[in-house]
C-alpha cells in the first residue's frame, strides 16, 4: 500500500490539484475521526460479558459489546463462530500500550484498542440462516478430505483437521498463497466470463454481471480485505481513463482504503497485497522471452517483497520458497477452479475431494524441501525501508530486462 499511495498522490496531483486537497483532506478528517472515537471510549471492567461476533479467525474474534468492539483471544479452535452469533463469556479486557506492533495496528484497524483472553464460550444465539451459513456449517461439521482444504484455502481457517496442512504451508514459506487476494479474484472472474461473454454481448452489461458475481463471492467468504481490495482495483481499471496508467486503479484503491479507514494502512496482510499487486503490474514489461526464466524471476522478487512479513508472522522463511512457489503455482490454481465451483455443491464434495489428491500427493513429496533462515523481527520503519531497497533493484533492473 506504501508504494500504491506514493503513486496515488503523484497521479492524483497530474490530474487535478484539487483532487490532491479533498482526498488528504478526507484522509486525516477521518483519522481525527477515528482517533477520537476509539481512544476516548471506555474500558468495560465487567468479567461477564456477552457480546455479537462481527469478525471471527481461527482462534480469535471480535465483538461488540454496549456499541464497544473488543478483540477475544481463545485458548482452542473457535471456527463454529460467525459473525452476528450472540455468545456469553467470561475475561477481564486490556487497553493496548502506546507502542506500534503489528498486534496494536490489526486492532486500530478494526476500530479498537481493548483485547482479552478467554478460555470458553457459550453460543446464545446462532447466526441467521442463509445458504452461505448452511454450507460453512456443513464444512465445519464434515471431517473429509475436502472440508479440511476448503476451510483453510477459502475461509482461511484452521481446524483440528487440517493444521498440518496449514503449518506445512508455512513451513515451506508459502502460507500467502492461501489467502483470497488478487491471484484468486481474478480465478473468480475467469471462470464466470466464459458463460457471460458467450451470452451477453454488451460490454456493460458483462461488467455489471461480474460485478454482483464477484461481490458474491467476497460475501461468501465474509469479505476479507485482501478480496475486496483485488476486486476494487480490477472493476476501477474497467475505466478507459484511470486505465491508461498502468499504476492507476491500484493507487486509487489505496486511497479508497485510506478513506475508509487510515489504520489499514498499517495492516501489514492487506500493506503486502498491494506490494505483491505492485510487482505484479512492474512485471508486465519484462520482455523475458523465456517464460521459465520470467516465472522463476517473479517469484524470486515475490519472495523477497514477502520476506520481512513473512519473518514477521513466523519468525522463520524457506529459502527455496521461489522454487516451491513455481512447482506447486500450477497445481494450487487448479484446486481453487475446483474449490471455486464446488463449494456451492454440496453433492459434489465427496467427488471433488478426490480429484485435489494429485496436487497433495506432490505438496507432501516437497514437505522437505526447505532451507529455513531465521531472522530478527522487522519494525515498521525497517520494512518500509527494505521495500524502498527492493523497488531501487527493480527499477536498476527494469532497464536492462525490458530491452536485452
Amino acid at each position: 500500500m506504501l508504494f500504491s499511495f506514493i503513486f496515488g498522490i503523484h497521479y492524483i496531483f497530474k490530474y487535478g490539484g484539487y483532487f490532491y486537497i479533498i482526498f488528504y483532506f478526507l484522509i486525516f478528517f477521518h483519522l481525527f475521526f477515528l482517533d477520537y472515537s476509539i481512544f476516548n471510549s471506555n474500558l468495560n471492567l465487567n468479567y461477564y460479558h456477552q457480546g455479537e461476533v462481527i469478525k471471527s479467525y481461527s482462534k480469535s474474534c471480535f465483538v461488540k459489546e454496549d456499541n464497544q468492539i473488543y478483540f477475544l483471544i481463545f485458548d482452542d479452535y473457535c471456527t463454529d463462530l460467525i459473525p452476528h452469533t450472540i455468545i456469553s463469556f467470561d475475561c477481564n479486557y486490556y487497553k493496548i500500550n502506546n507502542e506500534y506492533d503489528s498486534f496494536n495496528s490489526f486492532l486500530l484497524a478494526n476500530h479498537t484498542i481493548y483485547y482479552g483472553y478467554c478460555d470458553t464460550y457459550k453460543i446464545d444465539k446462532s447466526p441467521n440462516k442463509s445458504f452461505r451459513n448452511y454450507i460453512y456449517f456443513n464444512l465445519i461439521d464434515q471431517e473429509n478430505f475436502y472440508e479440511k482444504v476448503t476451510i483453510l484455502f477459502l475461509f482461511k481457517k484452521e481446524t483440528i483437521y487440517n493444521e498440518q496442512i496449514f503449518e506445512q504451508f508455512e513451513k515451506l514459506g508459502i502460507s500467502f498463497l492461501i489467502i483470497i487476494s488478487g491471484f484468486h479474484i481474478f480465478l473468480i472472474i475467469k471462470i464466470n466470463e466464459l458463460w457471460i461473454n458467450f451470452i451477453f454481448k454488451r460490454k456493460c452489461l458483462q461488467i455489471f454481471l461480474l460485478f454482483l458475481i464477484v461481490n458474491y463471492y467476497l460475501y461468501f467468504f465474509f469479505f476479507p480485505n485482501t478480496g475486496i481490495k483485488a476486486a476494487c482495483n480490477y472493476f476501477i481499471n474497467q475505466n478507459k481513463k484511470i486505465k491508461k496508467g498502468k499504476y492507476n486503479s491500484l493507487a486509487f484503491t489505496a486511497l479508497i482504503f485510506l478513506i475508509y479507514n487510515p489504520y489499514l494502512g498499517l495492516q501489514s496482510g492487506l500493506i503486502l497485497s498491494f506490494l505483491i499487486s505492485f510487482f505484479y503490474k512492474f512485471s508486465s514489461d519484462l520482455k523475458i522471452k523465456n517464460k521459465f526464466i520470467k516465472s522463476l524471476f517473479i517469484n524470486l522478487f515475490i519472495f523477497l517483497i514477502t520476506f520481512p512479513f513473512i519473518i514477521n508472522w513466523q519468525g522463520y522463511d524457506n529459502l527455496l520458497a521461489p522454487f516451491i512457489c513455481f512447482v506447486l503455482n500450477p497445481f494450487i490454481k487448479f484446486t481453487y477452479y475446483l474449490l471455486f465451483i464446488s463449494i456451492f455443491f454440496s453433492f459434489s464434495w465427496e467427488i471433488i475431494q478426490y480429484l485435489l489428491i494429485p496436487f497433495f500427493t506432490l505438496f507432501y513429496l516437497l514437505k522437505d524441501t526447505y532451507l529455513l533462515i531465521n531472522f530478527a523481527i522487522f519494525t515498521f520503519l525497517q520494512i518500509f525501508v527494505y521495500e524502498q531497497f527492493i523497488l531501487i533493484i527493480l527499477l536498476i533492473e527494469k532497464k536492462y530486462l525490458i530491452y536485452n
